[in-house]
């Protein structure tokens, strides 16, 4: 009988969509502690930090120690290459995951000349499979992907949802540049 059991639900691993059972043991964290580090980086890199944030939310749902089925880390859940490609030391610390995730976005964004949609799509099915289509790739999960993003990423905007502090800074006598908030 438990060997039974026991390839049944190794059956049903293998049958159901493993994104489903990932994203069940997702976290959820303060969706405004990041909000400093997105505009930060955001602005840095060019990119709307309502879009940066309805990635996250859809990415990890703002827990910085996510990491996906295949590989993906931290808050916006980077894939090992682009983690590489980017320099990043320490994926789940959320500086060094948001500034390469805003980045890798920044660069998808100007491939597809703005076109959010494809943008988006190419960060959750990467850059080849778009090009191969020359669009949006026919997947499920893609499909849903960017409608999901869309539809935070207008809700983020829609309520100014970025809670700003002041940042001060100022450069010491070596040209160090040092960053603090209230």
């Amino acid at each position: 009988m438990k060997k039974t059991a026991l390839l049944l639900l190794t059956f049903f691993l293998f049958i159901s969509d493993a994104s489903d059972i990932c994203a069940k043991s997702k976290k959820n964290s303060s969706e405004s502690k990041y909000d400093d580090i997105i505009l930060f980086h955001s602005h840095r890199n060019r990119v709307d930090p309502f879009l940066v944030k309805a990635l996250i939310k859809v990415e990890s749902n703002f827990y910085h120690k996510s990491v996906s089925c295949k590989g993906a880390k931290g808050l916006m859940q980077l894939m090992p290459g682009v983690l590489k490609m980017q320099g990043v030391r320490n994926a789940f610390d959320p500086h060094e995951n948001i500034g390469a995730g805003t980045r890798h976005l920044s660069i998808l964004i100007a491939v597809y000349n703005g076109d959010l949609d494809y943008a988006i799509a190419a960060y959750n099915a990467g850059l080849g499979a778009v090009n191969r289509y020359d669009g949006i790739p026919p997947y499920k999960e893609t499909a849903n992907y960017v409608k999901l993003v869309k539809k935070y990423y207008k809700q983020y905007k829609r309520n100014n949802f970025i809670q700003r502090k002041k940042i001060y800074s100022f450069e010491d006598s070596t040209g160090y540049m040092y960053f603090f908030n209230e």
